[in-house]
């Protein structure tokens, strides 16, 4: 395959890397970037199975990406492009029923760490309306989101400020680490935040993928570069690709990896690696049966 070689994975350090073309989607393009699709490689580490978008992007450009978002506004937008993202997709990922799995999952890998469930404080870094939180038996629960949405019964939003000079037992950080430009600066944002004994608790979408030698051949880049010029073609493409991505797990040959919203795409041995490497010892990691990639981990003493 067509390798990488003045690059190293953002998890592991590794050298060994392919790049898989893919494409930015037309929701992504427009919204984010103000621009057309275009072709975007995939950096995938060999080693530990990282996969990460390599395009420039600043934080201003996220933050057009997920203004109002899952509203009405972004669900329009977004089902303009991508039809298949229907109103129950939409709504499905805010809905209880999808939360109460995830929190249970939460009982269970905090148990696996062998702690109790009897907190003074905690935190969900990035947690919406902290719904993460309902079941988690703490004096205090927080939630530290910029959405500034209202937060559910039981729990309180924290401003950057309160944040920073809270004592946090558990700091929660449920899918958002696939989401930022810099993993290991957000991992370092984490640890200034709490304290030598805070426990941490991440949560990452497992989302595994197997390619194909073309997928990282320069008539790959050339094809893609066309369809990205046809809108409808471009749709279509993107529709037999992510269908075959999640039923399958692989991506075939003329088909691509897409950038809607997630950066960075973690192996459970790429995640752990990479907290590691940031100063984190982990005591609990497992994928869960939600289908995500659960970690509980702790500050390495210094």
């Amino acid at each position: 395959m067509d390798q990488s070689h003045n690059r190293h994975c953002i998890s592991c350090g590794a050298t060994d890397l392919d790049i898989v073309w893919g494409v930015t989607s037309i929701f992504f393009a427009k919204r984010a970037l103000n621009k057309f699709p275009e072709v975007v490689g995939q950096v995938v580490c060999r080693h530990c199975e990282t996969r990460k978008f390599e395009i420039d992007l600043t934080e201003a450009h996220l933050q057009n990406l997920y203004l109002d978002y899952r509203g009405i506004d972004y669900f329009r937008e977004r089902h303009g492009s991508e039809p298949w993202y229907t109103r129950v997709v939409n709504d499905g990922l805010s809905d209880d029923s999808h939360f109460s799995l995830r929190r249970q999952q939460l009982s269970q890998i905090l148990s696996d760490a062998g702690l109790p469930d009897n907190f003074m404080s905690v935190l969900d870094h990035g947690g919406d309306r902290g719904q993460m939180l309902i079941d988690l038996n703490s004096k205090q629960k927080a939630v530290y989101d910029i959405s500034g949405v209202t937060p559910v019964a039981g729990v309180i939003n924290v401003s950057d400020k309160e944040m920073k000079s809270g004592r946090w037992d558990v700091i929660l950080s449920c899918h958002v680490l696939e989401h930022v430009i810099d993993p290991q600066n957000y991992l370092q944002t984490l640890i200034s935040i709490g304290q030598a004994e805070t426990i941490y608790v991440f949560e990452i979408p497992h989302e595994p993928m197997r390619y194909f030698d073309f997928n990282c051949k320069s008539l790959q880049r050339r094809w893609l570069s066309w369809l990205c010029r046809k809108p409808k073609l471009l749709t279509f493409f993107d529709f037999l690709s992510s269908g075959m991505r999640v039923k399958f797990g692989t991506i075939g040959p003329l088909l691509f990896p897409v950038l809607r919203e997630h950066l960075t795409f973690f192996s459970i041995k790429g995640v752990n690696i990479l907290l590691i490497n940031n100063g984190f010892e982990i005591l609990a990691s497992r994928v869960m049966t939600t289908g995500h990639i659960g970690v509980v981990a702790r500050r390495l003493a210094l």
